[in-house]
């Protein structure tokens, strides 16, 4: 225990050299949305830090692309869609658009490194995380009020 503390105490402290150095996001803002406390820290931490936020977007991207084109999309996905609101999904191909865009754009930064690239991209990332996920949370409400609508529906439905 007291290992995975002075593990994090490190991590902590080397983010927040490049925090004062790039003008990052604090380092408990970010770690609650994309918990950098796993990662590593050392020459490459805003490398880290960049893929995995992305990962996350990519998560809700790969959610989006289900909605948007269910064709290999769990049973359930259909029961969703088949309730949602064609406003939502209006939202949801917006909202794809944008977090797209930032995974394309970060495709360079794995090809070669450098660190101010890399503290921006974070920042930027942030920055549009911040701005959407408001969003992501409201589209998933709608997910789950279009699944519960659709659950009513078939416990009066009759099998057999």
């Amino acid at each position: 225990m007291e290992e995975k503390k002075d593990k994090m105490q490190l991590l902590k402290e080397n983010y927040e050299k490049l925090q004062k150095k790039y003008g990052l996001p604090g380092f408990e803002e970010i770690n609650k949305d994309f918990e950098i406390e796993k990662l590593k820290s050392g020459s490459f931490m805003l490398k880290d830090i960049r893929r995995n936020m992305v990962e996350k977007i990519a998560s809700v991207i790969k959610l989006f692309e289900m909605l948007m084109n269910p064709t290999s999309a769990p049973m359930f996905m259909f029961a969703v869609l088949k309730n949602m609101k064609n406003d939502t999904k209006k939202h949801i191909e917006n909202l794809y658009k944008e977090l797209t865009s930032v995974t394309i754009s970060m495709v360079k930064l794995d090809i070669s490194f450098d660190e101010k690239s890399e503290a921006e991209a974070v920042k930027s990332i942030f920055k549009k995380w911040m701005s959407c996920k408001g969003q992501i949370v409201s589209i998933c409400n709608s997910m789950e009020d279009a699944w519960k609508e659709s659950s009513k529906k078939s416990d009066k439905s009759y099998l057999g």
